[in-house]
């Protein structure tokens, strides 16, 4: 909760300045203002499981933590940016490769990329993991399917609220895999772009 705070707070203070952060800098915002790292730690209480510092301690383990933070907060940029875009909200990574000059279908391509990339690292390190021996490997294994559900449960929120997409948005999402963006102060241009995948 402290990094998210942080992380808020940075957004909130970058916004005040009107200052144009570098993709690194939004990056690591965004990895602690989307707070997706407090949920893992709802995972163990929902579960009622208590695994002890040595696991969270495990860099294996905290590089799964930290692919899963980035697989949800791309997830996350990629589906609000339009809503984002039209309230004028800065606080997207999409928002800030736009902003740097880069065009939208070429950013969304870089991210998907991102993605596809972290999710193939994910698997990785929990494959490393599933064959451990610690007296507490129920709990670790039950407790690294609660992080890949946290990635999916926010990838059906997006979905089946109303928060991002209307009826009529989802549709064309789904069926044609494009995205309209708008024109704005920021100067982004109207189109759309392509999920590739």
């Amino acid at each position: 909760m402290k990094q998210y705070c942080h992380g808020a707070l940075a957004q909130v203070q970058q916004t005040a300045l009107s200052e144009t952060p570098e993709i690194e800098e939004v990056l690591s915002r965004r990895r602690q203002s989307v707070c997706v790292l407090s949920l893992f730690a709802l995972v163990e209480l929902a579960h009622g499981i208590d695994l002890p510092d040595e696991f969270h301690d495990n860099p294996t383990i905290q590089e799964i933590q930290a692919h899963a933070v980035d697989v949800t907060l791309l997830h996350n940029d990629l589906l609000s940016y339009h809503k984002e875009e039209l309230e004028g909200v800065p606080h997207n990574i999409l928002a800030a490769f736009i902003l740097s000059g880069m065009a939208a279908q070429e950013a969304v391509d870089i991210i998907g990329a991102a993605i596809d990339q972290s999710l193939l690292r994910l698997e990785q390190a929990i494959e490393e993991v599933s064959d451990w021996k610690a007296p507490w490997r129920e709990d670790s294994m039950q407790y690294i399917q609660g992080i890949t559900d946290v990635i999916k449960a926010n990838l059906y929120w997006s979905f089946y609220s109303d928060r991002f997409f209307s009826q009529d948005q989802k549709t064309r999402l789904m069926t044609t895999r494009m995205l309209d963006i708008s024109i704005t102060s920021t100067g982004v241009h109207s189109g759309n772009f392509v999920f590739k995948k």
